[in-house]
């Protein structure tokens, strides 16, 4: 397990673009006092123009050319969805981007975002900060970008707020 969680680190980077790759839960075993016969490891792959399938097949690539792996591995893909492209139409994305006071643009990560509109819930992403760093280890928000990011979204609530004539 050490030995492919190394290769997945070693090589986050198979794609000129920035992925961002989490292992995010490691697993063997039956029981404490028992040598595990199996590994389970899941990992989050999000991505800008390679889908999981595609980084997946490099991969495996990268596994089965080392030598020092001498286990049967069997890698999947749990979820391989499209980039996102949203259903609203232009004039609600610019209503949104003036009440927000946000420019639109296409975003280097992955977001749940697709999964949503395959439900026919249309959909539209925002965020705090700056998109170079997002997904980052040096992900971090300042506080003016928060207070920017508190009014946007002060704004937003009141747009939606129906006014009542007396």
């Amino acid at each position: 397990a050490a030995k492919i969680i190394r290769i997945i680190d070693n090589n986050s980077n198979l794609t000129s673009s920035r992925p961002i790759i989490n292992i995010g839960k490691i697993a063997g075993g039956e029981n404490l006092n028992i040598v595990p016969n199996y590994c389970e490891i899941r990992v989050n792959y999000r991505y800008q123009n390679l889908s999981p399938s595609a980084w997946l097949k490099l991969l495996k690539k990268l596994i089965i050319s080392d030598k020092d792996i001498n286990a049967k591995v069997n890698l999947t893909v749990d979820q391989d969805l499209l980039p996102f492209k949203s259903s609203l139409s232009a004039n609600k994305i610019k209503r949104l981007t003036q009440i927000l006071r946000a420019k639109t643009t296409t975003a280097p990560f992955y977001s749940e975002a697709p999964f949503l509109e395959s439900k026919n819930i249309a959909t539209s992403v925002f965020g705090l900060g700056n998109i170079a760093r997002a997904h980052s280890q040096d992900e971090f928000v300042t506080k003016a970008e928060l207070d920017r990011g508190i009014q946007a979204f002060s704004r937003l609530y009141k747009s939606t707020q129906k006014v009542e004539e007396y």
